[in-house]
C-alpha cells in the first residue's frame, strides 16, 4: 500500500491491527448493523497466503512475469490517464 501512496505521491497513514483483532471488530461491525455489513471472511482472508509457482504459466503460455512495483507503477499511470481524461470530459 505504501508503494500506491509514493507513486501517487500522497500521506498516507497505516495502520498494522493483528488479524485477530480485525476479525473481533469485523464481528462487532456485523452485530451492530444487525448482520448489513459483514466483513468478517474478507478479514480472514487477509490472513492467507495466496503465493503460489508460476511455472506451469511461463511453460504452457510464454507467461513473463514482472515485478509488483513495475506492474503497480502502470496501474498508476493508467488511472492517472483516466483521471485526467474524466476531468476534462
Amino acid at each position: 500500500m505504501s508503494l500506491i501512496s509514493e507513486n501517487l505521491n500522497k500521506r498516507t497513514v497505516f495502520i498494522s491491527v493483528p488479524l485477530g483483532l480485525g476479525v473481533f471488530l469485523a464481528r462487532c461491525l456485523k452485530v451492530c448493523t444487525f448482520g448489513k455489513v459483514d466483513y468478517i471472511e474478507k478479514v480472514q482472508r487477509m490472513g492467507e497466503d495466496r503465493s503460489f509457482s508460476h511455472d506451469a504459466a511461463k511453460r504452457d503460455f510464454g507467461y513473463r512475469p514482472m515485478t509488483f512495483e513495475e506492474g503497480l507503477k502502470i496501474e498508476v499511470d493508467e488511472y492517472l490517464k483516466t483521471v485526467k481524461s474524466n476531468v476534462g470530459a
